[in-house]
């Protein structure tokens, strides 16, 4: 597969999971301005952070009148499972270039993990778990041989996925900015903190 191939499997498979993700972002959104966070900063912040459950909760504590040390030990807590993820990619990425694994790193959540470990786990790009037809064993282990020889695109893969959900975190808390003024006050939204640990 060539590296436009994989970026573009990477955002499509991702691309189903923004029916999830758009309306956290539209929640953190209209969340963090009545927070009294300026739209500019709540955009800039889905840029740079990019952390949904760490910038709900961070804008809910700021309307609580926390402090700026435990917004921080509770932003970190939130993001310990990343460590997680990180370890578990380590081995599929430690071949890279710095630059590659700062950006993967970066592009590194939930729902990119999950599509993307699946990709690693398979290096022909078949389902995992696929059977192997015992009448072309041959021309099998001939094709896996001259995919072992092939350079390892699954980074693009990788890129594309984590791509695919960042610029929709950013369009959907822009959505919510630009909607924000619509939203009934009556609209309770304290249940999208909860909500997002139960998703």
């Amino acid at each position: 597969m060539s590296r436009s191939t994989e970026f573009l499997a990477g955002c499509r498979d991702e691309a189903p999971l923004l029916l999830g993700v758009a309306p956290f972002g539209m929640i953190y959104a209209i969340a963090a301005l009545a927070a009294g966070v300026p739209a500019w900063v709540a955009q800039l912040a889905s840029a740079l952070v990019f952390a949904g459950a760490a910038q709900l909760v961070i804008v809910q504590m700021l309307a609580a009148g926390a402090g700026a040390l435990p917004i921080a030990l509770t932003a970190g807590l939130l993001n310990v499972r990343h460590v997680l993820y990180s370890a578990s990619m380590a081995e599929y990425v430690r071949h890279l270039p710095r630059r590659w694994r700062l950006l993967l790193a970066y592009l590194l959540t939930d729902e990119a993990y999950a599509v993307a470990v699946l990709r690693y786990q398979r290096r022909d790009g078949a389902p995992t778990g696929a059977q192997a037809d015992p009448a072309r064993s041959d021309r099998a282990e001939s094709d896996s041989i001259a995919r072992e020889a092939a350079p390892d695109l699954r980074h693009w893969y990788f890129l594309g996925a984590g791509f695919t959900l960042w610029a929709g975190w950013q369009a959907s808390t822009a959505a919510g900015l630009l909607f924000a003024a619509t939203i009934p006050p009556s609209w309770e939204l304290d249940f999208a903190v909860p909500l997002t640990f139960i998703a």
